[in-house]
């Protein structure tokens, strides 16, 4: 690009596509005169994109598509490709994706801006003190009661944050017990799928409505989900502000942990009367419904849906959400991506 001018981020072209409309209507804004199949567009911003085709990396005399479709490099690299906007003269979309770095394709330029050099922000994490050992208690402890089927909890506050100190047993669609056998909804509460912790049908709330498997989700946090009122799933950085607040995830597994129950030897100092229990989960084999891990493993849901990378892509995103895992042979705890699908237990925080 010129001096003073840069080829832009993905970031960048992302902020411009949000700016138009969003991905789905951003060819028709953008789009100008020129394009095949009925392809011309309204140009409503003067962009005027044109549908100059592209270049092809393996036959490298083969050029393709003028007419019909339009590719702009964007900075970002990835692992063996770089980053690229695609438009076509038959979609109405415009899509970020990825490209081979060795296809030619258009450059648009975007004008640099006077740096500004701003101090990051001090965000500070209450500490949280530990207030239970074998010979004391001192946490602060509270009582829920779900208005829905009058079951009680036992809450306790941590830092700046007040948790359910067990598992949400409050019946849904799609939340089950493990090994269909009540005695185990009883010590351990329920197993949601993604979709039933998230209530996706809109019965409590409309923040989580239409997100669960096969689908990517654009919820409005807090989101309540299968939560009592007052209460909502936590996002990952809910859960991330909780490990900073014990001294960090390297050492979170250790202290969360309920002080019985878990195999191995994987038992833990439960020094916040968090109590994660290994309450296992259920997994789709084939056909048939498989219940594992009880005693190996406590997996906790988040609202947070897994976040796209070189890894993850939007299908990815459609069937994997975040959640917090503790197990058994670790006294760490991990923030990973499971199978929305899956049905796992839920800890609520408080609004």
């Amino acid at each position: 690009c010129p001096e003073g001018w840069h080829l832009p981020s993905t970031a960048e072209w992302k902020t411009l596509i949000d700016a138009v409309g969003g991905e789905e209507v951003a060819g028709i804004t953008l789009k100008t005169s020129g394009w095949n199949r009925g392809g011309d567009a309204t140009d409503a911003f003067g962009f005027s994109v044109l549908p100059a085709g592209y270049r092809d990396w393996l036959y490298q005399d083969d050029y393709y598509e003028e007419g019909y479709q339009a590719l702009f490099w964007s900075s970002n690299e990835y692992e063996n490709s770089s980053g690229c906007v695609y438009f076509q003269s038959v979609y109405d979309g415009a899509d970020i994706r990825s490209g081979n770095k060795d296809d030619g394709y258009s450059v648009r330029c975007v004008m640099d801006v006077e740096p500004k050099i701003i101090e990051p922000p001090v965000i500070i994490v209450p500490e949280a003190k530990a207030c239970k050992t074998k010979t004391k208690d001192e946490c602060e402890y509270g009582t829920l009661t779900d208005s829905r089927d009058k079951q009680t909890y036992k809450t306790v506050k941590i830092g700046s944050q007040i948790w359910m100190a067990e598992n949400l047993n409050f019946e849904t669609d799609r939340s089950y017990c493990f090994n269909d056998s009540a005695k185990y909804c009883s010590k351990y509460g329920r197993l949601y799928t993604w979709a039933a912790a998230m209530d996706s049908a809109g019965v409590w709330s409309e923040n989580g409505k239409g997100c669960g498997y096969q689908k990517t989700c654009t919820p409005t946090y807090p989101v309540q989900g299968a939560c009592p009122s007052g209460w909502h799933l936590p996002t990952k950085a809910e859960y991330d502000t909780l490990f900073a607040a014990i001294g960090g995830s390297e050492t979170a597994g250790e202290k969360l942990k309920s002080t019985s129950g878990w195999s191995e030897g994987g038992n833990g100092t439960d020094d916040y009367s968090f109590s994660a229990s290994p309450a296992g989960y259920r997994f789709i084999n084939g056909i048939y419904p498989i219940y594992s891990e009880i005693g190996y493993l406590g997996v906790l849901w988040t609202s947070t849906e897994a976040e796209s990378d070189e890894w993850c892509d939007e299908t990815c995103r459609r069937v994997v959400a975040c959640n917090v895992s503790l197990t058994s042979l670790n006294d760490d705890s991990f923030v990973g991506n499971v199978g929305k699908d899956d049905a796992y237990p839920v800890r609520c925080v408080k609004d």
